[in-house]
């Protein structure tokens, strides 16, 4: 059973994979992040969608709407990493935007 694709907090149209514009992994003291970027087609608008699997809680998903200024700069943060896939990597990148 596949998940089902998250909507545009804006408009609320269902973002694709082909909207998809950054993704992030970051392993957390146990706790695995995963942040995933999209553009809405439809109104242009930025969100992400975050993914958190606490190692000892329960896991939690949602999604934000972003100011395109902010947006912006996650994603060029994350494009800086060499393996934003690799939960382990502990690039200068993966470190600024996890804060560890």
């Amino acid at each position: 059973m596949t998940a089902p694709a998250p909507e545009c907090p804006a408009c609320r149209a269902a973002l694709t994979q082909a909207e998809r514009v950054a993704s992030i992994c970051g392993d957390v003291f146990g706790d695995e992040y995963i942040d995933t970027f999209y553009r809405c087609a439809r109104c242009g608008a930025y969100s992400r969608e975050s993914f958190r699997d606490r190692f000892s809680g329960p896991s939690s998903a949602r999604v934000e709407r972003l100011e395109a200024q902010a947006a912006e700069a996650l994603i060029e943060l994350v494009r800086r990493c060499p393996s934003p896939a690799d939960e382990d990597c502990r690039c200068e990148a993966h470190r600024e935007y996890f804060r560890i």
